[in-house]
């Protein structure tokens, strides 16, 4: 009999093996589409790939997906916002890992991303058709 843990591994499994296509690859470079003021999608290239995440204006929900460099098109309507707060932090860093959070109705709305190192630095959670960046702080106590 499969335990929780199991159950939730295999159930997620197609979403987290996105970020295995990442790998440990340095960062390069972070693009931001945004639509009344919203952030709508965030583009993050790294040395070969791109991780793209957007916006699921239908149930709020967080959407993302890997693909190679060349197989991704950015047009006038992104803005470059690598030398911006919080992206200019995370330039030149490895990416280490990535999560994805379900919220306690079911929805699929973060993921949360680490670079360098295995603690999640950075949550991309999707509010009212837009995403929300945070940064996480470890507190030593």
């Amino acid at each position: 009999m499969e335990d929780i843990r199991t159950q939730a591994t295999r159930a997620l499994n197609p979403l987290l093996s996105e970020f295995e296509l990442i790998g440990d690859q340095v960062l390069k470079s972070v693009f931001e589409k945004k639509e009344y003021g919203d952030i709508v999608k965030i583009i993050f290239d790294f040395e070969e790939v791109s991780l793209i995440v957007s916006e699921n204006g239908d149930d709020d929900t967080i959407d993302f997906e890997v693909v190679k460099i060349g197989d991704r098109s950015i047009d006038d309507t992104y803005t470059d916002a690598s030398k911006r707060n919080p992206w200019y932090q995370f330039i030149g860093r490895h990416f280490c890992w990535g999560w994805v959070a379900l919220n306690q109705q079911g929805y699929l709305d973060s993921i949360l991303l680490s670079f360098d190192l295995i603690t999640p630095a950075l949550i991309l959670n999707v509010v009212e058709r837009s995403i929300k960046v945070g940064i996480i702080v470890q507190v030593n106590i």
